[in-house]
């Protein structure tokens, strides 16, 4: 009986000891989760931090050809104001044709072709012309093709110009 009692008490024991080791395995798996989680994170800041750096750059490049154009980043103005000082820049022009009314109004037009609003304004015109005009662009491909087959005897398209 003390026998079965003293292997009980070791059984425990161990048992006991095993599960403080899987705890101390499980605690030092977790401290390598944690170290490369940080790791992980450092490489990204570092990834974050040179690509910041490279845009950086970019933006002192294009801040200097712009302002070797006479034209300062920070007076980007609303897409209706630049388009007011346009129409009083070639108003003046028109007044004055001097070559300062006509840099004043080169500059003007630069940042207004470059402001992002007028080319988000241009793109949705262009879309709205093309879905005005598509209905017309397919009755006239299909009026054609009334008259020109799609494979006129097996021809292609550079054999039928080549007959005339």
């Amino acid at each position: 009986l003390a026998l079965s009692i003293i292997g009980f008490a070791i059984m425990k024991c161990s048992q006991h000891c095993l599960e403080l080791s899987d705890h101390k395995m499980l605690r030092v798996s977790f401290i390598k989760h944690l170290n490369q989680e940080r790791d992980d994170l450092n490489k990204e800041r570092d990834d974050l931090n040179q690509e910041r750096d490279i845009m950086a750059k970019n933006l002192d490049y294009t801040q200097q050809i712009l302002m070797s154009r006479g034209i300062d980043i920070e007076s980007l103005l609303p897409l209706d104001d630049v388009k007011v000082k346009y129409r009083e820049a070639m108003r003046q022009y028109d007044l004055e044709p001097t070559d300062a009314n006509l840099a004043i109004v080169e500059k003007l037009d630069e940042v207004l072709q470059a402001h992002p609003d007028l080319r988000a304004e241009k793109d949705a015109a262009m879309k709205a012309w093309r879905l005005k005009e598509l209905k017309k662009c397919q009755e006239a491909y299909h009026i054609m093709r009334t008259f020109i087959p799609t494979n006129y005897n097996g021809a292609t398209p550079a054999k039928l110009q080549e007959l005339g």
